[in-house]
């Protein structure tokens, strides 16, 4: 049943891309690979960790330019869009920053240590 539904999500995924862009988010096409690692593909390979996971509750500062704090925005829903981010529970919270990209573009960039997480993982 897994290996149904996730293919079924991953053949969605392609139907809404477009020739440029993975519009809908992209996953692998687990069944292509090694039946030894199928598994893995299909559901994430499995993460080591040293102590509890961290719960961060800082909020997030924000740039007073509203130009900015537009692409900021813009950048966050095309992540939600492609299904990347869910709306649930949260349990703690990433720090990001952006960095200028050419004069009209940015990108963002996602802090793990603010939150302690790169030092459980």
């Amino acid at each position: 049943m897994k290996d149904r539904e996730t293919g079924e999500d991953a053949i969605l995924r392609v139907k809404r891309a477009s020739f440029w862009e993975w519009t809908d988010g992209s996953t692998p096409f687990f069944w292509r690979w090694q039946s030894e690692v199928q598994k893995d593909m299909r559901d994430g390979s499995k993460i080591w960790k040293r102590g509890d996971l961290p719960s961060f509750r800082q909020k997030q500062s924000l740039p007073k330019d509203k130009s900015v704090l537009a692409k900021i925005m813009e950048k966050i829903q095309k992540v939600r869009d492609r299904r990347y981010i869910l709306g649930g529970t949260v349990l703690s919270l990433t720090s990001f920053f952006h960095v200028s990209k050419g004069e009209d573009d940015i990108k963002l960039v996602y802090d793990l240590t603010a939150c302690g997480l790169n030092e459980i993982l």
